[in-house]
């Protein structure tokens, strides 16, 4: 059978269209897919790259940040260690503030995320300007030590002293 120029010029266009269409298809498709990906994985590495710029611009500053925390990282090892730390640190600040302490007793450890925090439960005696002064010296002490619940009572009816019972919790970074 024969085809006239006519039909051939259709035939040869109609089957360049269809290889165009496959080399689309197999070659330039994928081809364009992988230049977006490495495009999207060199902006992401240049955000990656402009943090990490900013951060050692401000190197100095953070260094100088990271030292005035490192007070709070002195408290290393197990804990018993850590709680030792903690109860030495009560009774000194205890000392310190004229709170009679009559009972110190940890409690449960919970481990956060990034920190642990020791709970301590401690019963005391003390005059309020006493309990002022230590909850002052317990809140600026080196360590991390916080005052979550206080109860206060007087001692007698007629004393100017008062029963406390706390929960102190200590945090190790």
């Amino acid at each position: 059978m024969k085809f006239t120029k006519r039909e051939k010029i259709i035939f040869y266009f109609c089957i360049s269209l269809v290889l165009i269409m496959i080399l689309q298809q197999i070659v330039f498709s994928p081809l364009t897919n992988k230049l977006a990906g490495l495009n999207q994985e060199i902006q992401a590495r240049e955000i990656s790259m402009m943090k990490g710029l900013r951060i050692d611009g401000r190197r100095d500053q953070i260094i100088k940040e990271y030292k005035s925390y490192d007070g709070y990282l002195k408290i290393k090892g197990s804990d018993e260690e850590a709680i030792s730390e903690f109860l030495r640190e009560i009774e000194k600040l205890g000392r310190e503030s004229a709170v009679s302490l009559l009972d110190i007793k940890p409690q449960s450890t919970n481990k956060r995320t990034i920190f642990k925090e020791y709970m301590i439960e401690a019963r005391a005696e003390a005059t309020m300007k006493g309990v002022i002064d230590f909850l002052y010296r317990l809140n600026n002490s080196s360590l991390l030590l916080k005052v979550e619940k206080i109860v206060l009572n007087l001692k007698e009816e007629n004393s100017d002293i008062l029963k406390i019972n706390m929960l102190i919790s200590g945090i190790v970074l």
